[in-house]
């Protein structure tokens, strides 16, 4: 059956700086055929997404909401990592209380050397303490959502194994966002987690 999905968070989620035919949201538009909303944001944060979720998400009645959110929390020292954590795990316990199947996407590691050279270079950000609480956050989303029966897609550490085997320049532009053939393999780990869901589906009707 035909569903409707949502894709919320920040400039991964949007695709830059890629065209949006090129980013994973996409992708699984194509793979699957299913009707998929792209509500990806650049430079957005888990605080802001939440005052747009009732709008960008809710208003739309989807079967699921992907989130993928909290590199621009740290790199921008927006929030602490506590505050990120509950404001995702906030975003869940909306999208159930709608009636929205919520699946957390753990976000993409950051390559710390790469992006200190390429994205915001001078910018004086700590990426390395970026890429340490991209880790311990993705551990902690991975607890929350074994714990709440809260749909998961680890992309970190998926992506980590990604970027060892074809090597940095080819997984990211920047150390922080994927390349084409990054977006490919996130969209690769959606698909298997929809095509998985709905078998379950299937076996429980």
């Amino acid at each position: 059956m035909k569903k409707k999905i949502v894709f919320i968070g920040n400039s991964i989620v949007n695709g830059f700086p890629h065209k949006r035919s090129a980013c994973f949201a996409s992708l699984v538009r194509e793979k699957t055929k299913d009707e998929v909303i792209n509500k990806g944001e650049n430079g957005d944060v888990t605080s802001n997404i939440l005052m747009r979720f009732e709008k960008d998400v809710i208003s739309h009645h989807p079967d699921y909401v992907f989130v993928m959110s909290g590199t621009n929390d740290f790199i921008y020292k927006d929030t602490g990592f506590d505050k990120c954590l509950e404001n995702l795990k906030k975003l869940a316990a909306a999208a159930k209380e709608a009636g929205i199947y919520p699946v957390i996407m753990t976000p993409v590691p950051v390559n710390a050397g790469m992006a200190h050279r390429l994205w915001m270079a001078g910018s004086g950000v700590d990426y390395i303490m970026v890429e340490e609480q991209l880790k311990k956050l993705s551990a902690a989303l991975c607890e929350y959502c074994m714990a709440e029966n809260t749909g998961l897609i680890d992309v970190n550490t998926g992506y980590r194994a990604f970027a060892e085997s074809v090597g940095r320049f080819e997984a990211y532009i920047d150390g922080i966002h994927p390349t084409a053939e990054g977006h490919i393999f996130i969209a690769g780990l959606i698909c298997d987690w929809l095509c998985e869901n709905a078998s379950e589906e299937k076996a429980g009707n």
